[in-house]
């Protein structure tokens, strides 16, 4: 056929007797152009058509094609059933959907590696959807972002994916990838949606060594999964792990924060999470196959909060340790058959059947009296906080036993009190080899440690109850030891100074070095300046290179940093920034305080969700324009308005004022868009805090805080928050 420069719409549709088609300076291909052309298996020259129209070459004949369009559209090569090799490494499409739907004998793709002006971020949508055969997924080597969603990978036979580190995972959901996976390792991906492997029950192997979010019910169903290891994972959606029988160790090194219904529903034996401070309302409810929980810097555990969680302890003799824990909710070890130990040396209060229906036999409050006696002397735990155990054993301080023993309240519930450590001891501090401090203790319980040492080009970092420093002193702190000894932590530090030329030298202080870099320095806020190195002498001529005990005073090279303030406003404001490197930080705004019941005072109500916090580093080498957004606080209705009262500026969560019942509204989050005013351009947000409850019967209903990621929960008294927002999704409010 002759050379074509631009074929038109339905040019050739149904043409089933071409067999080839050669182009030439060609600009675009519309649409159905050559749709049912059967015969059609061969194109020539088609890198130079830069728009490709929709169902353009569907139902055809082609067996392989290479693309370079900036443009391809729906539906662009669906049904070509002879189709094995599809290379886009070269095509600058923002968009593929549906493109290679239903090409049943395709094997081999290579994916692009650019994306034109205007997208930042490539899109797929369903595009290799259907039964396929593909074998073989190329992966760029330029650094790029996918955001994929649908059906994209779903039916293709492939058992193993590795993304490399150069290609950001944005966004996937559960039919992105093969049914048929068995392992997969995402090395560029934040935040892992809801459901992203759910019912993968060949799913053996999963490596996410950069997620720091995972959604609701991602594993759930991931029936031969056994371990995993999450090393950067600070929040976690509601039932990530249920129904997965054979999960054995889930690794949470920095997670902190365990939400409502995490683990509900959790199979794995052992979680590990060193750096866990609290556990929200059902965090682990019905976690029929956990043994054991890292609960060492645990303080908070809510209502509810291990429920029927009836293996925990199984792993650790029955022994459950907690020896920060300074609350735990109604309910909130409730119907624990394993559990027959429990420390708990800082917890304040008890509530209703917070022990009940287990098997609990001793229980060791070595601390306050507020844990014993509330403030009319009356017992905190009535209400049958050990409701269907039996043989309880209460052991307390000796103080404590000698002065409430006879009171007759204690003979309730067949409860047992018995003193713990009735002899005097003496504890000796040991602050250096040559130097100590000795505390005698009446009663063998240490209640307060001495004041904190001092020592020369060396910070104190606490005590510990072992030579070897891995033992924290928590207090108070009972030791079987005849002479007891505690040790001093030091850290060497140096004294930093900042240099700035043309400036007086600023003295910064002691402070400790994680390694011989600018990036240890504290923050600028600490050290005056953005910085440029580190010396061994005033002159900056001798570079600090290695961490040395040796050295005592290093000198910071630096220069000024220009400071844009940006305040709310109530609208998108915009900065032009220069070349170089700037540090971002960014406050959410805090959430509405409601009003009470029939017009109660908005006291009524403890806490506001408070805002969050981030910061980062950003490094422009052109004249940038960026878009700030700065979150408004959220709102408390005035009157009984009977509707839905909107959240503070830029996506604070609504509240629904009715029968004078009044809650306040979300925070707004502030975030910073870099170089378009769009959402896809953010690049750093700090979330909103939630809006608080309308203090109905005098309930509580505590705003969850905002954050970088998501936000947290509060709870005081009995009540429990509202839950946080996330970077897309905005939180609720409490009742």
């Amino acid at each position: 056929m002759n050379v074509l420069d631009v074929v038109q719409q339905n040019t050739f549709l149904n043409c089933s007797d071409i067999k080839s088609a050669k182009f030439g300076n060609l600009y675009s291909i519309g649409t159905s152009a050559f749709y049912g052309c059967t015969k059609l298996d061969k194109l020539d020259n088609i890198n130079a058509c830069s728009y490709i129209g929709q169902s353009a070459f569907g139902a055809t004949g082609l067996q392989a094609i290479s693309l370079t369009a900036s443009q391809v559209g729906y539906y662009a090569f669906n049904y070509c059933q002879n189709l094995s090799y599809v290379n886009l490494l070269s095509c600058s499409a923002g968009e593929y959907y549906y493109c290679f739907q239903n090409c049943t004998n395709l094997t081999h793709i290579v994916l692009p590696s650019t994306v034109r002006n205007g997208y930042n971020t490539v899109y797929f949508y369903a595009t290799f959807s259907g039964d396929t055969k593909l074998s073989s997924i190329i992966w760029p080597s330029q650094t790029i972002s996918y955001y994929f969603d649908g059906d994209v990978f779903y039916n293709s036979p492939i058992s193993s994916i590795e993304v490399p580190s150069n290609v950001r995972i944005s966004y996937f959901t559960s039919m992105t990838f093969p049914s048929s996976l068995e392992s997969i390792t995402l090395n560029n991906c934040q935040t892992l949606p809801q459901s992203a492997f759910y019912n993968r029950s060949l799913l053996t192997s999963v490596s996410l060594p950069t997620c720091t979010t995972i959604g609701r019910s991602a594993f759930c169903g991931c029936s031969a999964l056994i371990e995993l290891d999450l090393p950067l994972v600070t929040n976690i959606g509601s039932y990530a792990f249920s129904s997965s029988p054979n999960l054995s160790l889930i690794s949470l090194p920095n997670y902190t924060q365990a939400t409502s219904f995490a683990f509900a529903g959790c199979s794995a034996k052992s979680i590990y999470a060193p750096n866990l401070k609290s556990v929200a309302y059902q965090a682990f409810v019905y976690a029929y196959g956990v043994e054991s929980v890292t609960l060492d810097n645990c303080e908070f555990i809510e209502r509810w909060a291990f429920s029927a969680c009836r293996r925990l302890g199984a792993a650790t003799s029955g022994v459950v340790n907690l020896p920060k824990c300074s609350y735990i909710g109604e309910y909130g070890l409730y119907c624990i058959d394993y559990m027959s130990t429990i420390y708990a040396p800082k917890l304040e209060s008890l509530y209703d059947s917070v022990f009940a229906n287990g098997n609990l036999y001793s229980v060791y409050f070595l601390g306050s009296k507020k844990v014993i006696l509330n403030a009319d002397a009356s017992r905190v735990w009535q209400y049958n906080a050990f409701l269907s155990q039996s043989n309880r054993y209460l052991y307390v301080t000796p103080s404590l036993f000698n002065e409430y023993i006879h009171d007759s309240k204690w003979y309730s519930m067949s409860t047992k009190i018995k003193a713990y450590g009735a002899e005097s001891k003496n504890y000796s501090f040991i602050i250096n080899a040559e130097t100590s401090q000795d505390v005698t203790c009446s009663d063998g319980v240490l209640r307060s440690s001495i004041s904190s040492p001092t020592k020369a080009n060396d910070l104190f970092r606490g005590w510990f109850t072992d030579a070897d420093l891995t033992e924290e002193l928590l207090l108070p702190y009972y030791s079987e030891d005849t002479n007891p000894k505690l040790y001093a932590k030091w850290e060497h530090a140096y004294n930093l100074t900042t240099i700035i030329a043309g400036e007086p030298d600023i003295n910064v202080g002691l402070h400790s070095l994680s390694a011989a870099s600018v990036s240890a320095l504290p923050d600028i806020d600490t050290i005056k300046c953005m910085p440029e190195g580190i010396y061994l002498d005033h002159e900056l001529t001798q570079p600090f290179t290695e961490l040395s005990s040796e050295i005592n005073t290093l000198y910071i090279k630096g220069h000024s940093a220009e400071i844009h303030e940006v305040s709310y406003t109530g609208a998108v404001q915009q900065l032009t920034l220069t070349p170089g490197t700037y540090r971002i930080k960014c406050w959410g705004a805090s959430g509405g305080n409601g009003s009470g019941w029939s017009g109660q005072p908005a006291t009524k109500v403890r806490h506001v969700g408070r805002g969050g916090f981030a910061q980062g580093d950003l490094t422009i080498s052109a004249d940038t324009t960026v878009y700030c957004y700065v979150g408004g606080e959220g709102l408390r209705p005035t009157s009984n308005i009977n509707e839905w009262v909107d959240g503070g500026f830029n996506g604070g969560g609504k509240a629904f004022a009715i029968n004078n019942r009044l809650p306040g509204t979300g925070g707004g989050a502030s975030d910073i868009r870099i170089g378009t005013d769009s959402l896809y351009a953010r690049a750093i947000v700090a979330g909103g805090g939630g809006g608080t409850g309308d203090g109905l019967n005098d309930c509580d209903g505590s705003g969850g805080d905002g954050s970088g990621l998501e936000g947290t929960r509060e709870a005081y008294g009995q009540f429990t928050s509202g839950y946080p927002g996330t970077q897309t999704e905005g939180g609720n409010g409490s009742g």
